[in-house]
């Protein structure tokens, strides 16, 4: 990965050339006044299956499949009600505290 740095106002002055370095693949440290503020990346092309390269590259290996979207559900059992009777945690807690 290559890093160049360029102050505030030679990007504004620049700007064009500076996001086609981006897009080559440069990131581009923007300083002010000497103190990094700032990074511009370039946007990755989509992949054959939509993901960054190194996972990508996992998937042509056969090492990863990519899921089809649909979230997974383990079959879990449905939540348990809790009863509103009684008293709450914190009646509770001052109760067993006592009077003060």
């Amino acid at each position: 990965m290559t890093i160049e740095s360029v102050a505030v106002a030679q990007l504004k002055s620049n700007l064009s050339a500076y996001l086609a370095k981006a897009r080559a693949g440069t990131t581009i440290a923007i300083t002010s006044h000497r103190k990094e503020i700032a990074r511009m990346v370039g946007v990755v092309a989509a992949l054959p299956h939509g993901l960054p390269a190194a996972l990508d590259r996992l998937v042509a290996a056969g090492k990863l499949t990519p899921g089809n979207g649909t979230p997974l559900t383990l079959d879990l059992p449905p939540p348990l009600q809790l009863s509103t009777a009684g008293l709450s945690v914190s009646e509770m807690a001052l109760q067993d505290r006592g009077p003060r």
